[in-house]
């Protein structure tokens, strides 16, 4: 049994058309993510700022 991956998405690539979607499905699914995954690192950078402010 080998444990060495079989395939890797290059960094720019589309996981969801490796998943199996269709091209279009799969563009709107990696935006809505890229979406989310922005979203959250405003966030994790907020509260990082705001712990920041309070032990000054």
């Amino acid at each position: 049994m080998s444990t060495q991956p079989k395939h890797v998405t290059a960094i720019n690539g589309n996981i969801f058309l490796d998943l199996g979607f269709l091209p279009e499905e799969a563009s709107t699914l990696q935006a809505e993510s890229n979406q989310i995954i922005s979203e959250k690192l405003a966030l994790i950078n907020e509260l990082m700022i705001k712990t920041h402010k309070s032990t000054d």
